[in-house]
């Protein structure tokens, strides 16, 4: 009998494989003068970590035929060695604990055919968003036929003091893209994880692993007009009995019509179904279903952007729980601006239905925005400014102490970073982070402040 777990599992592995037996590979970043760009997980509001997997993309330019002898593609091998100090590595509202973290991070970053300017972290996921992803999948028009990629990451973490909170992380990306004749398209995407929630307060490690794969078919219909259809699964499962109540497998189906009305600019209309089934019921089953509209543009080479807003729907297959099902406003926005070839901006804003953390709630309604600045100082430095604000929305009635409310929070970070490209293959960065939850329950709330030095090598 068809098995789709079984089935996902076995085409990731395959493809993977596939992968790996391609030949010699390259992901390169946007070229960057400091030849690095860091990918932050946490995703800000919903309970994930402000440091840990960031995703070292060196520039573009070296080939792996110039390192290995081979041709046809690109190879990034590198290495990172972090020194982190906080003041609250527990996140805790009080009694808090300061603590030196050490994390040495290999990473192996591959692409064939060689592309320059490919994107090596085409997405995040996100153990709340429902499907797994966080926000939209970017997609890569900068392949004509064929391209596939690896990426790899470990980050091995070390406390001075606390030891219980050493873990190694792991990360494993891959995409692959091909073109047929008549204009079809398939993209392909799978990620595997292996990680653990950030603290919040002085607790045990919430490890897990997480698997994602993500298939979209473009088919052009015209000259102007194309069709989308995706289909994306995820698997969430916790180690520890305590969180197995957050255990669950996510199954997505997508489509899109897109119009060109002009020649970089298109408009479309989406809709998506998602049905999230836990494993053990702790939490409500449910299904999400989103209907937007949007458009996408590309004016010039130094503006781009996308607005996507309709309507999220989340209904609970438990009849008792109807109360509970709920329609909200859904939007998504995404700016990328150029002012110059030394400073850019990225906006981003979103406001969206997420699954709970918190048992005996039903939904996460969340509304966030980021913006992140980037100034090139000279031939050798650039300067990074990260900044985030998330407010989170429980569905449901909680009890903490004597107090029995819906809880409401407000999480800020904050992240200024310095890159300095002391050699071809060898950056230095320095950086803090500033991140604090103001919730309506005391209990929740905490302040901590990071400082962190990291040396990256890479070939």
């Amino acid at each position: 009998m068809f098995n789709p777990k079984m089935t996902k599992q076995i085409l990731l592995c395959c493809f993977l494989t596939v992968a790996a037996l391609t030949g010699a590979l390259n992901v390169s970043a946007e070229d960057s003068p400091a030849g690095s760009k860091v990918t932050n997980e946490y995703d800000l509001g919903l309970s994930q970590d402000v440091n840990r997997q960031r995703t070292f993309q060196p520039a573009s330019g070296r080939g792996s035929s110039e390192l290995l002898g081979t041709s046809g593609g690109y190879i990034h091998p590198y290495i990172s060695l972090t020194g982190l100090y906080s003041d609250n590595i527990y996140n805790a509202s009080t009694n808090e604990e300061k603590d030196y973290l050490t994390t040495i991070s290999p990473g192996l970053m591959l692409a064939y055919p060689g592309v320059k300017d490919m994107h090596g972290a085409s997405f995040r996921t996100s153990n709340p968003s429902p499907g797994g992803l966080v926000g939209e999948r970017a997609s890569s028009n900068n392949f004509h036929r064929f391209q596939t990629s690896l990426l790899y990451q470990a980050d091995m973490e070390s406390y001075t003091d606390n030891s219980s909170g050493d873990m190694d992380h792991h990360r494993a990306e891959a995409l692959l893209q091909f073109n047929l004749k008549g204009g079809v398209s398939f993209d392909l995407a799978g990620e595997y994880k292996v990680s653990a929630d950030a603290f919040s307060g002085p607790a045990l490690l919430d490890e897990y692993q997480s698997d994602l794969l993500d298939l979209v078919i473009g088919i052009k219909l015209g000259r102007r007009t194309e069709l989308d259809l995706g289909y994306s699964s995820f698997q969430l499962d916790y180690d520890a009995i305590r969180n197995g109540g957050r255990d669950r497998q996510d199954t997505s189906y997508t489509g899109r019509l897109s119009f060109d009305i002009l020649a970089k600019t298109a408009i479309f209309a989406e809709y998506q179904l998602i049905d999230i089934d836990y494993v053990f019921q702790i939490f409500p089953a449910n299904e999400i279903q989103n209907g937007n509209a949007g458009i996408k543009w590309n004016p010039t080479g130094k503006s781009s952007g996308q607005l996507k807003i309709g309507l999220s729907s989340k209904d609970h297959e438990d009849a008792s729980l109807e109360d509970a099902d709920t329609d909200e406003l859904f939007y998504e926005l995404q700016l990328d601006h150029s002012f110059s070839t030394k400073t850019s901006v990225d906006l981003t804003g979103t406001r969206r239905l997420a699954e709970s953390t918190v048992a005996g709630t039903n939904f996460i309604l969340n509304n966030q925005v980021s913006l992140n600045y980037r100034q090139k100082l000279s031939a050798k430095i650039v300067a990074n400014l990260n900044s985030s604000y998330s407010r989170d929305e429980f569905d449901g009635l909680i009890t903490v102490g004597s107090v029995t409310q819906e809880r409401e929070d407000a999480t800020i970070l904050i992240t200024p970073t310095i890159d300095y490209l002391m050699k071809d293959w060898f950056i230095v960065s320095l950086s803090y982070a500033l991140s604090e939850r103001n919730s309506n329950f005391d209990n929740y709330d905490f302040k901590s402040n990071s400082v962190f030095l990291r040396l990256t090598g890479y070939l």
